[in-house]
């Protein structure tokens, strides 16, 4: 559908995150764009902090974006493509309990292209460490196996039920599961202990699968703002503005500003997150319901310079360390960011901790964010795949992109990955396709 004769279709993106950012930059060669964000500037940069220290002043992404070639093969190449440059990182962990004892601690070495874990303090003569290590081991054996010979079978149960099932055939340690594996997937996730197990199995294993354990993980050299610069070049953006609600025209749809302003396009293409785009979707009551099955939690982030909540140990800490209460639904989890970062390193120790159960002091805190992260269950995926056929087969000009509608873990790769399919679906080539 066309604007006018010789002149591109119009197309409206509500919404900068990464999938919304994705989908403008590659759809840009074939429509003319217009990109809405409701914060004052593009949303996927929104939470940042500069953080000055020994001579030095740096920008902190709130929260850090960090990734690996194994399960994000669109986002690389969209970064390669854009010339958004990376730069390795160290997320080795710690894992503390209540009373700050670590219990297990590991190293990374990069060597050969390959990150290599190695044991640290403790944890080289512990013999609960062993055990861990062990039924770690143990557990990717089982999980690679299982998805070679059925995937299938595991998109249709939780994770919670397969790791059940592999606790009752004690094919690994109950303390495996519940104080390294499943705080580490909630921070992957950015969800409850419940919310991870409520996962379906296939898609949380094949993330496992997919090397992350082995590549080693990198992060944009010069942060997320750099990113959002790159994607949004050449591209019209209205921000500060908050779309109320997308209507249908006489001729495509209509896109309704909060300041009373209602502007035309061929094409709409949601890029907000699912609760938010369904709330602009009244006219649209079938993607409505579907996009209301997406379940979301909500999560605080701490910026800070207070080492107190770093756990006791006699040796220097791994970058990222996990505090373990009893009875907790999630981690707390603070990453020191002048270990995990390059760009950081040479300044004061600073840090980033994600739900904190306990408060750095008052004098070290630096910033604070909260965000909604969106989940996946078996009913949502199922919820998902019905609107990504109702798109295709009701064309009306409305589009749904984002890291929630991927079947995938809904992560930065996810959010590439429906921008990707967005474009193919829209007649414009993707650039890293051509042969």
């Amino acid at each position: 559908m066309s604007s006018g004769s010789g002149s591109p279709p119009r197309l409206a993106v509500i919404g900068t995150g990464l999938g919304g950012l994705a989908a403008a930059w590659l759809l840009k060669p074939a429509y003319e764009v217009t990109v809405f964000e409701q914060q004052a500037r593009p949303g996927m940069g929104v939470f940042t902090v500069d953080y000055s220290s020994r001579g030095r002043q740096t920008r902190i992404d709130i929260p850090t974006r960090v990734f690996c070639d194994g399960y994000y093969p669109h986002l690389l190449a969209l970064f390669k493509t854009v010339g958004v440059r990376l730069h390795a990182t160290d997320h080795s962990a710690a894992y503390a309990d209540a009373q700050g004892e670590v219990f297990f601690h590991y190293g990374n070495l990069r060597l050969l292209g390959r990150a290599w874990s190695y044991p640290k303090g403790r944890s080289v003569f512990s013999a609960t460490a062993h055990r861990l290590a062990l039924d770690s081991a143990r557990f990717f054996a089982r999980a690679r196996r299982d998805l070679a010979n059925g995937a299938a079978d595991l998109a249709r149960i939780s994770l919670g039920e397969y790791l059940d099932a592999g606790l009752a055939q004690q094919a690994y340690g109950r303390r495996f599961v519940e104080q390294v594996l499943l705080p580490a997937l909630s921070v992957i996730c950015t969800c409850s202990y419940g919310s991870v197990r409520a996962y379906p199995a296939d898609l949380l294993l094949e993330y496992l699968c997919s090397g992350v354990m082995k590549q080693g993980v990198v992060r944009a050299e010069h942060g997320v703002q750099d990113i959002v610069q790159r994607l949004l070049t050449d591209l019209q953006v209205v921000c500060g503005q908050q779309v109320m609600q997308v209507e249908k025209a006489p001729s495509g749809l209509a896109v309704v500003t909060a300041d009373g302003q209602r502007r035309q396009f061929d094409h709409v293409v949601m890029a907000s997150q699912a609760h938010q785009a369904a709330a602009m979707l009244a006219p649209f009551p079938q993607h409505r319901a579907l996009l209301e099955q997406v379940p979301f939690e909500s999560s605080r982030m701490l910026v800070h310079t207070d080492a107190g909540l770093l756990p006791r140990t006699g040796v220097p800490l791994s970058p990222v360390t996990y505090h373990l209460p009893a009875g907790a639904n999630r981690p707390e989890v603070t990453v020191d960011l002048t270990k995990a970062f390059p760009s950081y390193r040479g300044q004061a120790p600073v840090f980033q901790t994600w739900n904190p159960l306990r408060e750095p002091r008052e004098a070290c805190r630096l910033a604070e964010a909260d965000f909604t992260r969106p989940l996946v269950t078996l009913q949502s995926r199922q919820a998902m795949r019905q609107l990504r056929e109702l798109q295709q087969r009701e064309n009306q000009g409305l589009w749904f992109c984002g890291a929630y509608v991927a079947d995938r873990v809904p992560l930065l790769e996810a959010a590439a990955a429906s921008a990707v399919e967005l474009a193919q679906r829209l007649g414009v080539e993707v650039p890293w396709h051509r042969v």
